[in-house]
């Protein structure tokens, strides 16, 4: 069975209604969320029930976990939880003291639940995944492929003739061991450095590694995990200018996108992204929005 706390996540709309756990939802005047199961006769607590979620904000997990108290009580005992984007990645270390640990946070939360598994998709770091209790991580390969293919297809260019260019050691570890399932080991990655102000968390500068790789008039590929406001990649895109590289284009798992698309999309072709945090109804021609469901099954 189905549990889809996301009326806008299409990812379940292709299975069969009679999987699907109906119910509904709201919040008391003083913020307290609330949930009732509707089709109690549907449920048997020899069932396994899929909960599906994106957590945007700490209201999101207060219903997820109002949700599986409700199951719990219906003796339901194998409860899997399904989680796209993963809350307070980035809040993965105490920068200064006195701040939370707010991956650690979510972490707890979730665990305290029990799931039989966790899956999430492209966590921003290992640490996520060393606080969740019976993680699995949900493939990229899928997407990826979908980006190469809409840009070879829609742009005419040969992947293998871009530069890809990843903004720490990290996500190039990461890039690399997708390059070698999708058959392209031989294309040219260039690393970058970002340094932030500890204090104010704001980013100071953006360093291009690896000077030795020409990049005069090469089109470039940039990719990382989560996109907010755009600041890493404008960034980016004016480091890389001033080395004379060809057209820009922007892949990110995440796409949170909270100041638009006008300033990234005066430096990048096209911007690539999942509905893993929340569904675009209207874009720019210059973005496409990946469905997970296109390329992830349940």
């Amino acid at each position: 069975m189905i549990l889809n706390l996301d009326s806008t996540f299409d990812i379940a709309s292709n299975l069969p209604k009679a999987n699907l756990i109906k119910y509904k939802h709201f919040t008391f005047p003083a913020g307290e969320p609330h949930i009732q199961i509707l089709n109690l006769d549907q449920l048997s607590s020899t069932d396994s029930v899929t909960i599906i979620h994106r957590l945007r904000c700490f209201q999101d997990i207060g219903l997820l976990l109002m949700a599986c108290d409700v199951l719990r009580s219906l003796g339901i005992e194998v409860l899997h939880l399904y989680l796209p984007y993963f809350p307070a990645s980035r809040q993965d270390r105490r920068i200064k003291k006195g701040e939370p640990l707010s991956v650690k946070v979510y972490a707890d939360l979730i665990n305290s639940v029990g799931f039989t598994s966790v899956k999430i998709l492209d966590p921003h770091s290992d640490v996520t995944t060393a606080f969740l209790n019976r993680v699995e991580l949900i493939d990229i390969k899928g997407f990826l492929q979908q980006v190469i293919t809409k840009i070879e297809l829609d742009q005419d260019l040969d992947i293998r003739q871009f530069i890809w260019v990843v903004v720490d050691a990290g996500v190039r570890k990461k890039i690399e061991s997708y390059l070698s399932l999708l058959g392209l080991e031989d294309v040219v990655i260039l690393q970058c450095l970002k340094s932030r102000n500890k204090d104010s968390g704001k980013l100071m500068s953006i360093e291009v590694l690896d000077k030795g790789i020409d990049l005069q008039g090469k089109p470039c590929l940039l990719l990382d995990d989560i996109c907010d406001g755009g600041a890493t990649f404008l960034a980016l895109a004016k480091a890389l200018e001033s080395y004379g590289v060809g057209e820009l284009y922007l892949a990110v798992t995440h796409g949170i996108f909270s100041k638009g698309f006008e300033a990234l999309s005066s430096y990048y072709k096209h911007i690539f992204t999942t509905d893993s945090f929340h569904t675009f109804e209207v874009l720019p021609s210059c973005v496409s929005q990946i469905e997970i469901a296109s390329f992830v099954e349940i």
